[in-house]
């Protein structure tokens, strides 16, 4: 984003991955993958409400045009659903244990991610969530991954189609689980060159441009907040140097005690190609965070992460100096209202 030169040389960087693809980070296959049988499309289906997207995209035009009352970016709409392991899916036998799975189909949808309002797993049981051609894959989760409010938010899987697996071994008792919400996405996030918000301004982190800020790009992160919001922010280093995983972001964004627990952040969300804009990997990211501190008058979050960053996403902890002295210039590295 070279071309903005602000009066103070302000130069912006629209963040844009190395190049790669775009499958999902997948730490271990899910257990029907191995299967040879048709049982995939016998197992229970959900068919909810369509998504009506130019009725949403209305909306959002609505939203946007008080700009003395920001609000995050939304890409998606929740649906209020009770599924659990006794009212929904299909359980299987497996020589090992046992497998649950459901299919969630939203006509219109261009993503998926849910919200588990319900999350006890036993030591052994593992959760995945999967687009149906297997793909798109996340996963597993664990008794690890829940929350201290005794929940889950997963990451955004591409399609108007999610499949839900999960995998109890022999001898272990039945998780408790509960989708409270399937939050139907509508634009943005995993549909490549959808109603694209960066300026013409806006140069890709992989251009010759970035290259003298190659750390404090691997600093800037996407996240999603209750399966609907997107905002964007940075890691933040501290004095004691104990690379405690701070946050920054921004109070508009609507992140507090009671819903910290729903932010799934992505790192490395950049362009493969300079100034081609996209498609960007969302391979690399995590779910959870602790609301630590926020202000309204000077627009400032801070939240700390449930869980150090998986050391493979090479995330740069970025520093900050309050000494008063003037730089002789300023870069802005930013997902542009949440694109690469």
């Amino acid at each position: 984003m070279l071309r903005c030169r602000w009066k103070l040389a302000l130069t912006v960087l629209a963040l844009v991955v190395l190049p790669g693809s775009l499958r999902a980070k997948m730490y271990e296959e899910p257990k029907s993958f191995s299967l040879r049988d048709r049982s995939a499309r016998e197992i229970d289906r959900k068919v909810l409400e369509a998504v009506d997207v130019e009725r949403l995209r209305a909306e959002d035009r609505a939203r946007g045009k008080d700009r003395q009352r920001p609000e995050p970016e939304r890409f998606a709409v929740a649906q209020e659903v009770a599924f659990d392991l006794d009212n929904s899916g299909t359980w299987q036998d497996v020589a090992d244990g046992r497998v649950w799975r459901l299919r969630i189909h939203s006509p219109g949808a261009v993503s998926h991610n849910l919200g588990f309002t319900r999350f006890e797993m036993p030591a052994g049981a593992k959760l995945w969530i999967y687009d149906p051609d297997g793909k798109d894959v996340e996963g597993p989760y664990t008794s690890r991954h829940r929350s201290r409010h005794g929940r889950l938010w997963t990451p955004v899987i591409g399609g108007d189609e999610i499949v839900v697996e999960l995998f109890v071994p022999a001898g272990v008792a039945q998780p408790s689980l509960r989708i409270g919400r399937v939050n139907q996405g509508y634009r943005g996030l995993k549909n490549p060159g959808d109603d694209p918000q960066e300026g013409p301004c806006n140069i890709d982190v992989i251009c010759p441009q970035g290259a003298p800020f190659a750390n404090q790009i691997r600093a800037v992160g996407v996240y999603t907040a209750g399966g609907v919001n997107k905002c964007s922010g940075t890691m933040l280093n501290n004095t004691a140097l104990d690379f405690t995983p701070y946050f920054l972001s921004a109070n508009h964004c609507d992140i507090d005690a009671t819903n910290d627990d729903t932010v799934v952040v992505y790192w490395n969300f950049e362009s493969p190609v300079c100034n081609d804009h996209g498609p960007g990997s969302l391979d690399d990211n995590q779910t959870g965070s602790i609301f630590r501190a926020a202000n309204a008058a000077s627009d400032f979050l801070l939240f700390e992460l449930s869980a150090m960053p998986d050391p493979g996403f090479g995330v740069f902890y970025a520093g900050w100096d309050r000494s008063g002295v003037a730089p002789p210039g300023v870069a802005c590295i930013h997902h542009p209202r949440t694109d690469e």
